[in-house]
């Protein structure tokens, strides 16, 4: 296997876990709907640079620099929007472990699978990923960009389950009016120089390094790697749960009761364009 060389992030991305600015879901939709409209007029306007000469092409320039400086404005407004949500706990720890999500809608920019709009969460030093799945309700709300939320079951990956080193937990949230289920990995101590997986809803994974620094790369999405076979998991002890609405995030190892288990939908990673899933 290749060893991949990481990339540093930027430490002035990162966001604080404790936000007291989360918004509101009237206030979220408004900001939506500032957002895609602007981009559209700015998609307009940048169509028609080539077309244009002279003044005309000088003035459509100067709109698209301020149009460009708008959507930024409203993107870092999105960002600092989004709230942390106590998704799951550490097995090895018991830390809860909260991470950035928009839980309103699959229409949110946290959900853009090229371009996401994310906060850097607060990782745990024994984090090693996320991932998910969706259960998506018969209407799907209009967004202008590329949505891969993942199948509709949950799943795991053997590869990094295999690892003598890594446990994950699956969890459970409600995203607008879609079921949503939350796979974390931890290790202790987590894997180094080891591939790991693009988180949830994105192209891209961020994990901390050795020396405890975030760093982010891409691994490209293979669902070959998929494993739907989760009560065997949890009779192994390498995938525990957590049951839906509980509070207190407890980890559970059973599988008699279990509400993960049997369920139906696709098993195959969905895309959402414009409303229309494919």
């Amino acid at each position: 296997m290749v060893q991949p060389e990481y990339r540093r992030m930027d430490p002035l991305t990162t966001n604080a876990a404790n936000k007291s600015n989360s918004f509101s879901a009237g206030g979220r939709h408004i900001l939506l709907d500032e957002y895609f409209s602007m981009q559209q007029s700015f998609e307009e306007i940048t169509a028609q640079i080539p077309l244009a000469s002279g003044l005309d092409a000088q003035r459509l320039m100067e709109h698209e620099r301020l149009y460009r400086r708008k959507l930024m404005a409203l993107r870092d407004q999105y960002i600092a929007g989004v709230p942390f949500l106590p998704l799951s706990r550490c097995p090895f720890t018991s830390e809860i472990m909260l991470h950035s999500i928009d839980n309103y809608g699959l229409d949110g920019l946290w959900w853009d699978y090229e371009y996401a709009a994310r906060p850097q969460s607060p990782l745990l030093k024994t984090y090693v990923a996320l991932t998910g799945a969706v259960k998506l309700d018969s209407k799907v709300r209009w967004a202008p960009f590329i949505c891969r939320p993942g199948p509709e079951v949950p799943y795991v990956i053997p590869r990094l389950l295999n690892l003598p080193t890594i446990m994950a937990v699956l969890s459970s949230l409600k995203i607008g009016d879609n079921q949503g289920y939350a796979i974390t990995y931890y290790g202790s101590p987590p894997p180094q120089k080891v591939p790991r997986v693009n988180t949830w809803g994105s192209d891209t994974y961020i994990f901390l390094d050795e020396n405890g620094k975030s760093c982010w790369d891409s691994e490209p999405e293979s669902q070959s790697d998929y494993d739907f076979d989760i009560e065997a998991w949890i009779k192994n002890g390498l995938l525990l749960w957590i049951a839906p609405g509980d509070a207190g995030l407890v980890l559970r190892n059973d599988t008699a009761g279990c509400p993960y288990l049997g369920l139906q939908g696709i098993k195959k990673n969905q895309v959402i364009y414009k409303g229309k899933i494919s």
